[in-house]
């Protein structure tokens, strides 16, 4: 088995070849794409509007929102922001001590002119690499990882070094895409070879739930698109009909898809928070 320095050094040169794919914004080039991976565009963007209209997404954002709790005295990371997720800027207004950290200096100046047209002029957005040395970092309170935890190839190694600069009793909170329900997990293994990020994309699968418990302890979890991914097919045909089927089914989701065992399952993501093993 390959030792954590390793792993660690694999992921960062991964984690170069990821910056430079941001910094040529290959993400939005679809014109130089082949036709597997805009057809696979097509259906992440189907399912991301199916997201929003069916207000899954916000009810992700709450529940994020809702284990962030009182930030006002808390250091706070927010990892792998994109340029800001949909709570960065509330994170940064409300955190005591609040930083953001991307691989992309692109997108650190766009969170710190978002954050300074809203009168937030007290953050640190710097871009960097979360798993270097260089980055020096720690004593976190949280550590806001939504849409990036997948993207180690090693996760235990990343759950190590998020561990080591968390505060004690700090937390992670993650929101990630699960590949346990058999037919995405085909289609995914089917677009694998097309596909030009595949060296950080690793969706969480069973093993991912055991390297966390080395680490953490995972409070709470919660599936999306469970029942409601049934409805996402609707979205390309009657977007209305489609929204109030995914309401109705987002809600016995948001009873019956808990925890990390077979209840998930058959969800295509996953929000997780775990605490750390002190």
């Amino acid at each position: 088995m390959e030792d954590v320095q390793t792993q660690l050094d694999e992921m960062r040169a991964i984690n170069e070849l990821q910056e430079q794919w941001q910094d040529d914004d290959r993400y939005h080039a679809s014109s130089r794409e082949s036709l597997a991976q805009q057809a696979w565009a097509r259906l992440r963007n189907a399912v991301g509007y199916y997201r929003r209209d069916s207000l899954i997404e916000q009810r992700a954002t709450a529940l994020q929102r809702r284990w962030l709790g009182d930030l006002s005295d808390k250091k706070v990371l927010d990892l792998g922001h994109g340029g800001g997720n949909v709570l960065s800027l509330y994170m940064a207004r409300e955190a005591g001590d609040y930083h953001a950290l991307d691989l992309c200096e692109e997108f650190s100046q766009r969170l710190r002119e978002r954050a300074e047209s809203q009168g937030i002029t007290d953050i640190r957005s710097d871009y960097g690499d979360f798993l270097s040395e260089d980055y020096s970092e720690q004593g976190f309170d949280v550590i806001f990882a939504v849409g990036v935890a997948h993207h180690f190839k090693h996760f235990g190694a990343f759950l190590q070094r998020a561990r080591e600069r968390l505060a004690p009793g700090g937390v992670v909170i993650t929101y990630d895409p699960l590949n346990e329900f058999l037919p995405l997990k085909v289609v995914r293994a089917c677009y694998r070879p097309f596909q030009s990020d595949r060296e950080w994309e690793w969706p969480f699968t069973r093993d991912s739930f055991t390297e966390m418990r080395q680490f953490f302890s995972i409070e709470e979890a919660y599936g999306f698109l469970g029942a409601s991914k049934w409805a996402a097919p609707l979205w390309l045909l009657n977007p209305r009909l489609a929204r109030e089927a995914g309401l109705f089914l987002d809600r016995l989701d948001e009873r019956f898809a808990r925890g990390v065992g077979r209840s998930v399952r058959g969800c295509l993501h996953i929000s997780c928070l775990l605490r750390r093993l002190d």
